[in-house]
């Protein structure tokens, strides 16, 4: 192999290892905000039992954290709606009812910036 390509192959190695490295680090942000969803839920009595699945609301500071990261990392289904409240970006994460949103827009068309995220964990049966 001559040295162009021992070259190019390096850097292509080097390109892989920081891909995989940086889709760890998204995981494991994924996780963390996650994690302290879970925890700001529980503390604050956020939490409310549907049948056999368990919600836990997020506060706006985690929640805001939490969709920001989902945009970026693409991580989740991102559509918006026009609902009677206002005007929304959703980040759909997977279950029925889990994901985060981000209210841009109040009904009657004034500028909003809030954000709420659930997580929904169904237990057995559902």
């Amino acid at each position: 192999m001559s040295g162009a390509w021992k070259a190019l192959a390096a850097i292509g190695m080097v390109a892989q290892i920081t891909s995989n490295t940086c889709e760890a680090r998204a995981a494991e942000q994924t996780i963390v905000l996650f994690n302290k969803c879970l925890s700001y839920a529980i503390e604050h009595n956020h939490v409310t039992k549907s049948g056999n699945t368990l919600e836990y609301l997020c506060g706006d500071r985690i929640a805001e954290q939490l969709f920001n990261h989902l945009v970026r990392s693409g991580f989740g289904k991102t559509n918006i709606a026009d609902e009677l409240s206002g005007s929304y970006v959703h980040v759909d994460i997977g279950s029925d009812r889990s994901g985060c949103s981000h209210r841009i827009e109040d009904a009657d068309g004034t500028a909003a910036s809030d954000f709420s995220c659930m997580i929904s964990v169904k237990g057995p049966g559902n």
